[in-house]
This record gives structure tokens, C-alpha cells and sequence, in this order.
């Protein structure tokens, strides 16, 4: 079996498996890859993928070959490679709505029962009960309410207006959720690190199997 120098399986042992009689029973296959431990260095860079990226396209702009796109994920220590490499957007649910929405209506804050879950700043997404539409808003001030002098629900106003896309909200039909984008920066080696490392003298000296 002969595997190309270029891929992360080059160093990789080849299994065969044989009955009682020495007969072999299956075809020769590869053993689990080995992947690189020697991954910080004050040289190495740092890349946050942006929406339209693979792992090609990232090898072949950073080491001039889309071929070497496991050597930026072992650095990167990422495992599995059908990873979308785009910044993902994260939604946390929070609290439900204390008062329900009129479709179409300019609001700058909303009641929620638990307003401790929000700070300044923060990215809040509301969104109606078993439906994809939702509206994401900027939170710029949190303040508790009372009723009959017991803290009630918390008004979460907004740092600009928003209309709602829909209407109806029953109390118990609607969620608010943070909302944060996980960046996922992935680690870059220097063409010259990558070569040595993985390809050269390197890999088979400095290589762990996991």
C-alpha cells in the first residue's frame, strides 16, 4: 500500500489481518493516523475562518497546498475535520417573555422573568415558540421591577428600536436567549515548520498516536 508523502497518513503502519492458516481475510488497511504534539511555537499564527472556508482552501492560502490542511488541524487541535470552519452562532437560552409582542410593533425593551441572565452589551435573541423567525437585539440597560414591593420581572431595553417580526406571544410561547459567536481560531504553523515538522525529519520522530 503505498500512501503519498503529502498526506497525514504517511507514517501510519499498514494492518492486515490473517486467519489461523496465515490467510489473509480482509484487504491491507491503515492503522489510526498519527498526529502532530509539537504544536506551540512563538511563530505560529492565528486565522478565524470566515463563512465561505474549507480546510483546502485554508491550507493552500497559508502553506501553499490544499493537500495540508491536516497538518492546520493537528496544530489547531481539532479531531474532527467535517467541522464547520465558519464562526457559528451560539444560542443559550435564557428566560421566556413576561409580556406578550404585537407583530409589527417598535419596542426598545422587553419584560423577561429572569433578568439576572443579561448584562450590557450582550446580544439577546427572541424568538416565537416552534418557529425559525426571531430578532436579535443589543441589551444596553437591565432594570428590575417591582410589584407590590417584590422584585417581579426585569425590563432588558435595547441600545436601538427593533420591530418584531411577529405577533401573538403568549407568556409561556416565546423564548429570549443569548446569543455569541464562537470564533474557533485555528492554529497556522510557518511553511518552513510545517515541511520540517510534518513531512521531514519530524514526523516520524515526533509523532504521538492517540
Amino acid at each position: 500500500m503505498t500512501v503519498s508523502k503529502t498526506s497525514g497518513y504517511n507514517y501510519c503502519a499498514t494492518m492486515r489481518n490473517v486467519d489461523v492458516a496465515g490467510r489473509q481475510v480482509e484487504p491491507d488497511y491503515l492503522d489510526i493516523r498519527p498526529r502532530l504534539v509539537n504544536t506551540s511555537h512563538a511563530d505560529n499564527r492565528t486565522y478565524v475562518p470566515q463563512e465561505d472556508d474549507n480546510w483546502s482552501r485554508v491550507a493552500w492560502r497559508f502553506l501553499g497546498d490544499g493537500r495540508y490542511y491536516w497538518i492546520i488541524a493537528d496544530y489547531s487541535q481539532v479531531n474532527d475535520l467535517f467541522l464547520e470552519l465558519g464562526p457559528r452562532v451560539i444560542e443559550r437560552i435564557r428566560t421566556q417573555l413576561h409580556t406578550a409582542l404585537t407583530s409589527s410593533q417598535l419596542i426598545t425593551s422587553i419584560d423577561v422573568k429572569r433578568g439576572r441572565e443579561f448584562q450590557r452589551g450582550t446580544t439577546i435573541r427572541v424568538r416565537k415558540a416552534a418557529s425559525a423567525t426571531f430578532v436579535d437585539a443589543q441589551v444596553s440597560a437591565v432594570d428590575a421591577l417591582t410589584t407590590q414591593g417584590l422584585v417581579g420581572p426585569s425590563k432588558v431595553s435595547f441600545s436601538t428600536a427593533i420591530t418584531v417580526p411577529f405577533g401573538g406571544i403568549a407568556t409561556l410561547g416565546s423564548t429570549v436567549a443569548v446569543v455569541t459567536r464562537d470564533e474557533r481560531p485555528l492554529t497556522i504553523p510557518s511553511l518552513e515548520r510545517a515541511l520540517f515538522e510534518a513531512l521531514d525529519f519530524g514526523n516520524p520522530m515526533n509523532t504521538l498516536i492517540e
